[in-house]
């Protein structure tokens, strides 16, 4: 065996000759002579030589020299399998063209994780130098792995398939193989910081709450899950940072609930409060006003500056207002007038940080990661106010308070108790009238819970939970736009189990308007009629854009939706729909691969008896004939 001993904790020597490094794999010449270690030629597979103990964040720099004809690589992050064979991250070292030198293949496993072979790559392909001594720099931190050669930059992925593990020296199979390395170093770096959030939707669901936040700025750098129960009884010991945005100002945040993340906070915890100035709130204003915050009336204005702590130039911002926080806050973002955008201050061992709304993200699909550059780096500094154990998951709490309703389990916090049970009537009162206008009853294992969401931004459906919105279309004040949505959400269980191909949504939302018009609602026909002039003002005669093109309006896939349903009711009912579902579960076999819109009006024609492909392709349908299997 031979012995490496390298510089660690950040010294920078070159190694010296102690002899306990380990060589497994094929049989190949290894020697270490005036600090430098040489390879030659592996039988009967790879060879490796690989370091005594485990390796998690470090940076590794050395110069590397191979003969024509051979291949190479440096192991990192590695393990060795009961058979002796070396698995893991291995940094390239390649004599010809055919591999990139400081690409990323993962030896013995799942192949190339960076081929550089991308034509925006030049630079990297072109950094070794055939034939000479080329300078090696490998840095693993996280999830992050960087390869330099010669300065260049060449890999940059982020993979977390391995925290740590053996580093070794490959000499492939084969006898071409004659590779030199000197100079070698590995600095040990501290573990990287890691984020353990909790984004809270118990006092105001959003969709960009649930998941999207993270996705923009901390995923690869940490893990989120999401609080949907009471605020004050959220476990956050082995959490680092708590996400809130301005909240719902029908859900007052609890004293509990403040002194809670007050204790946290005080313990080292970091929350991120995004909010603006509003005439009734916003509802997280108390808290704000706890850690002696304010938000002002001023609307930002631009430019605006970083502080250097920032490291950035560039703010985005979507517009809103400035905050009114005192001196003993530190102003990260100011507008034109010195007026602070965000702002943080220490409070015990942890931090609060306060940002105007518009300086994040909003979009659903999470597609505007604005200000990603230093939010994510930002919120990383801050977290390191407090350990958290990454082997141990973070905890995520469900709305904790339920009631059984017949086969419905009502799901509910605190926050929306106050809600709940007049929203589970509404529930109670629409369905047997969703099951008269379908003729069936919701596809089987659908809807065994109704979950109360503290928005009044809409809802959801997962099949067999439907989530409602407990303030949707001003309810209660207004009833028929919350007696729409309970019939919508919960009507996709009627759909199921092949969901509609165009008008999911819409019959969906179809299923609600016939519920609201059965209870006498006029709202509902108004609904109908306007929905249908959309679409009769891009399309006169619904005849002539084809709705499932791809460019096709909204407003006319809706419209015209509504008016074939309208018209198949009048050509063929009332009670066409309850024929159309009845046939649908009758005709289609479980496990088919898909259900077309051809194979919809298939199950339309059968359901009346009669072939309907003419009829829809006068109105500018795109269908053809098929037969159902």
């Amino acid at each position: 065996m031979i012995n490496l001993v390298f510089a660690l904790l950040f010294a920078q020597q070159p190694l010296t000759d102690v002899s306990d490094w380990v060589h497994v794999g094929g049989q190949a010449a290894y020697t270490f002579n005036n600090g430098e270690l040489h390879g030659v030629g592996a039988t009967n597979g790879n060879a490796f030589l690989h370091s005594p103990r485990e390796y998690s964040d470090f940076v590794l720099e050395c110069d590397v020299k191979i003969a024509p004809g051979g291949n190479s690589g440096i192991q990192f992050r590695s393990h060795v399998r009961d058979n002796g064979r070396l698995f893991g991250y291995q940094c390239e070292i390649d004599s010809s063209s055919r591999w990139i030198c400081g690409a990323i293949y993962d030896e013995a496993r799942r192949g190339w994780l960076e081929d550089l072979r991308d034509e925006n790559e030049n630079l990297a392909r072109d950094a070794f130098v055939q034939g000479a001594w080329n300078h090696y720099k490998i840095k693993a931190q996280g999830d992050r792995i960087q390869t330099w050669i010669n300065g260049v930059a060449c890999s940059d992925i982020r993979d977390d398939a391995d925290a740590a593990g053996l580093i070794a020296f490959q000499v492939h199979g084969g006898d071409a193989t004659d590779v030199r390395w000197k100079n070698i170093v590995i600095s040990e770096l501290p573990p990287a910081p890691y984020i353990h959030s909790v984004s809270d939707i118990s006092q105001h669901f959003s969709f960009y709450m649930d998941g999207r936040f993270f996705t923009q700025y901390i995923k690869g750098n940490g893990a989120d899950v999401r609080n949907w129960g009471t605020l004050s009884k959220l476990d956050l010991t082995n959490t680092n940072l708590l996400l809130l945005d301005g909240g719902e100002r029908r859900i007052p945040y609890s004293e509990k609930s403040i002194t809670h993340i007050a204790e946290f906070v005080d313990s080292g915890g970091t929350v991120l409060i995004m909010a603006d100035h509003a005439t009734n709130g916003p509802a997280v204003l108390p808290l704000i006003e706890y850690f002696d915050g304010a938000l002002s009336d001023n609307k930002a204005q631009a430019p605006f500056t970083a502080a250097p702590s920032l490291a950035t130039q560039d703010i985005e911002y979507y517009g809103g207002k400035t905050l009114a926080v005192s001196n003993t806050w530190t102003h990260l973002i100011k507008d034109k007038k010195g007026r602070p955008l965000l702002a943080r201050r220490q409070f015990g061992k942890g931090n609060v940080l306060l940002g105007s709304r518009g300086l994040f993200g909003h979009k659903p699909d999470h597609s505007d990661p604005i200000n990603a550059q230093w939010v994510r780096p930002l919120l990383l500094d801050l977290v390191a106010s407090k350990v958290i154990d990454k082997s141990q998951g973070q905890h995520s709490q469900w709305a904790e308070l339920t009631e059984q309703l017949g086969p419905l389990k009502l799901e509910f916090n605190e926050g929306t108790k106050p809600f709940a049970e007049a929203i589970a009537n509404e529930y109670i009162m629409v369905r047997p009238h969703l099951v008269e206008i379908t003729g069936v009853e919701p596809a089987p294992g659908m809807i065994k819970n109704l979950l109360i969401l503290p928005t009044g931004g809409g809802g959801f459906s997962s099949g067999q939970r439907i989530a409602i919105g407990a303030f949707w279309g001003n309810y209660p004040e207004k009833r028929y736009p919350m007696v729409e949505l309970i019939s919508h959400e919960a009507g996709h269980s009627w759909v199921l189990p092949y969901a509609e191909p165009l008008w999911n949504e819409p019959i969906a939302t179809y299923l609600g308007i016939k519920v609201g018009q059965r209870l006498g609602m006029p709202d509902a026909d108004a609904t109908l009629a306007r929905a249908i002039a959309k679409a009769r003002n891009l399309d006169p005669e619904l005849n002539k854009i084809d709705p499932l093109a791809a460019d096709a309006p909204r407003d006319l896939i809706w419209g015209k939706s509504y008016y074939v349903f309208e018209q198949l009711e009048q050509k063929y009912g009332p009670g066409a729909l309850a024929k159309y579902f009845k046939t649908k579960r009758a005709v289609l076999e479980d496990g088919r691969d898909g259900y077309s819109m051809n194979d919809c009006v298939a199950v339309w024609s059968k359901a009346v008896g009669e072939d309907l492909v003419p009829w829809f392709q006068s109105l500018g349908f795109s269908v053809t004939k098929v037969e159902l299997n």
